[in-house]
C-alpha cells in the first residue's frame, strides 16, 4: 500500500477484482528504498533515470516516503490477516540466498577466444556491428531486424 490519496480506492478495486477472479491478494508495498529517510536519494535516482532535474519531476516523484521496507508490526496494521497469511504462504515456498547471485555475461554474444570487455568495441566487421539489428555506422539497435 502506498498510503497516498488513491490508496483506499486502489485497495478496494484490487480486492473486488481478486474476489471476482477467485485470486488471493497479498501484501505489497512498491518498495523503492530500505528506509523512509532515503527518499531524497530515491528522488535523485528517479531524476537520473528520467534525465530530468529533481525540481522538474513533479508527479513523477512518489507522493510520500511510504515506499520503504516496513516492519511486521506495521504490516499487521496495514493489511488484513488474510493478506498477511497469503503473503507468508508464498514466502514459505521461496528458498533464495544472495550468495546464489552471480552475473554471467551471455556466452552467445562473445565469440570463443575473445574477452567480453573487448568484444563490443570491435567495430566494422565484428562486435556489435556484426549482430543482426545493429547499425554499424551509428551504434544504434533496431529490433525490427
Amino acid at each position: 500500500r502506498l498510503l497516498d490519496a488513491d490508496d483506499h480506492w486502489r485497495y478496494w478495486r484490487l480486492l473486488t477484482r481478486a474476489q471476482a477472479e477467485l485470486l488471493p491478494l497479498v501484501c505489497a508495498g512498491a518498495v523503492l528504498m530500505h528506509e523512509a529517510q532515503r527518499q531524497p536519494l530515491q528522488q535523485l535516482l528517479t531524476a537520473i533515470r528520467l534525465r530530468t532535474p529533481v525540481q522538474q519531476l513533479g508527479w513523477q516523484l512518489s507522493a510520500n516516503a511510504e515506499g520503504h521496507l516496513r516492519p511486521w508490526s506495521r504490516l499487521q496494521k496495514l493489511y488484513p490477516a488474510a493478506l498477511r497469511d497469503a503473503t507468508l504462504e508464498i514466502a514459505s515456498r521461496c528458498h533464495f540466498s544472495l550468495d546464489e547471485l552471480r552475473y554471467e555475461y551471455p556466452a552467445e554474444l562473445v565469440p570463443p577466444g575473445q574477452r567480453a570487455s573487448a568484444y563490443p568495441h570491435a567495430g566494422g566487421t565484428g562486435g556489435w556491428a556484426a549482430l543482426p539489428g545493429w547499425c554499424a555506422g551509428c551504434g544504434a539497435y533496431d529490433d525490427r531486424a
